[in-house]
């Protein structure tokens, strides 16, 4: 647990992450796991297929990663 955020926030100087409190919040803005799936897949599928709109091969590495 030597990296945990939020055992280490404190000895940082840093305010201290509830992680579970962050996730809720995730959620409640992004809807459920399924929502979220949709939407990473669409973002992740239009940046490959869509000539008219080319993303850099970082911003694909990430959007796979991602989802």
């Amino acid at each position: 647990m030597k990296n945990c955020p939020t055992c280490n926030a404190e000895s940082a100087g840093e305010a201290q992450v509830d992680l579970h409190k962050e996730v809720q919040e995730l959620f409640s803005y992004c809807g459920n796991a399924v929502d979220m799936e949709k939407v990473l897949w669409d973002m992740l599928q239009s940046s490959i297929s869509n000539p008219e709109q080319p993303t850099e091969w970082r911003e694909n590495l990430e959007r796979t990663f991602l989802y």
